[in-house]
């Protein structure tokens, strides 16, 4: 609750004039949205949104109003850490579910009408693009190996690919859950398909344990004893295996993966969404260093940090896991969360084609109707001229 404290804090302290409004949206089940009145966070409920494939109860909205000491610009990591904390606040004291997205406020000089925009998309611009080409080709290519894996092999598969999705469902709103839903799907495929490394050298920290052995005085014997000891902890065989089934398995050519962000251009003055808009084309190699030994050291980071996040609560932020443009990862951080995903879906296509034979599928295929077909004629979501 640190950034529910310091916000506090800085309300005790402020003068009235250095502080702002702010605005953010309140998503809870029912027809009667949050309303807060006389209260430290005020809100209005906004009525009913339309339903969605999916939906368990009517969704309600409510606009949400806080005060803070105005900032000079945008700090989206202070933004989100606090918006988070206040909707776990309010979960806990009305014991029901209540979201607050991760957006933006904004509003067009002169107007009164406010646009509420996520950010939390900017992780992997790689998830909204337009479909690729030939989509239908690539779908009957996995059902066809699906169909032609080993009964032992079926459960491993589907559930890596599984929690591949889940982590793709969650990422915009729980970036948190979503990271340790990869780190999970690799490590169920490592202990399917990996084995831990069997030298002593070949395991991360040894040098630093030689170093202990040696200023310790101890001697060759006592040595062995610690190193075979070690060397048997499941916990440092799990994370080995880990690491090392990863930066081994997948291919060269994962470096050469296309990498392509994508962006939908909001236009306020007409309160609809442009087509979208390709702003930038790389390769993985781009973002990710060609450098195995660098990769394991990298995938280690990013177990570390799964058990920061079970044991420890630790935070994960936009900022952190978000890939600049022209940029690369930090070698000395974990993986950051759109490149662990793509070593995932790797993996999973990478055993599939290994274990997977190719099976005919059956000779069923289905059209669209003459009606879906002029809807899709008429659909916006197609990239500009140019734009790909």
């Amino acid at each position: 609750m640190e950034a529910t404290a310091k916000w506090l804090e800085r309300l005790h302290q402020a003068k009235p004039e250095a502080l702002r409004e702010y605005l953010l949206t309140a998503l809870t089940p029912g027809f009667n949205g949050l309303d807060l009145s006389d209260c430290l966070i005020a809100t209005e409920p906004k009525g009913v949104l339309r339903s969605r494939p999916g939906d368990t109860a009517p969704v309600s909205m409510a606009l949400l109003r806080y005060v803070d000491v105005a900032q000079d610009s945008i700090k989206l990591q202070h933004d989100e850490e606090l918006a988070d904390e206040l909707a776990a606040i309010l979960g806990l004291a009305a014991e029901r579910r209540i979201t607050l997205p991760h957006t933006l406020a904004l509003r067009v000089e002169g107007s009164q009408t406010v646009t509420f925009l996520a950010y939390g998309s900017a992780v992997d611009r790689r998830l909204h693009g337009p479909f690729p080409s030939n989509l239908e080709g690539a779908v009957h290519e996995i059902l066809g190996r699906v169909e032609g894996l080993p009964t032992n092999v079926r459960p491993v598969l589907g559930a890596a690919a599984r929690l591949h999705h889940s982590a793709v469902e969650l990422f915009e709103s729980d970036l948190r859950a979503a990271y340790l839903l990869l780190v999970v799907g690799i490590e169920v495929l490592s202990r399917e398909f990996g084995s831990p490394p069997t030298a002593w050298t070949d395991w991360e920290g040894s040098s630093v344990w030689e170093e202990t052995f040696a200023s310790a005085g101890l001697s060759e014997e006592q040595r062995d004893v610690i190193r075979s000891r070690l060397m048997k902890d499941r916990q440092l065989r799990l994370k080995a295996t880990f690491q090392e089934y990863a930066s081994t398995r997948i291919p060269d050519s994962f470096w050469e993966e296309p990498w392509e962000s994508w962006m939908y251009p909001y236009n306020p003055t007409k309160c609809k969404w442009e087509a979208p808009h390709l702003i930038e084309t790389r390769v993985m190699r781009d973002i990710l260093p060609r450098d195995r030994s660098l990769l394991s050291c990298m995938l280690g980071n990013a177990y570390d940090s799964r058990s920061g996040l079970v044991h420890q609560g630790a935070l994960l932020t936009l900022v952190d896991n978000s890939i600049p443009q022209a940029a690369t990862t930090d070698s000395k951080r974990p993986l950051p969360f759109p490149v662990l995903r793509s070593i995932l879906r790797c993996l999973i296509r990478t055993e599939l084609e290994t274990h997977g034979r190719s099976v005919p599928l059956p000779p069923i295929r289905l059209l669209r109707s003459a009606a879906d077909n002029a809807q899709q004629d008429h659909a916006p979501d197609r990239p500009p001229a140019g734009g790909r």
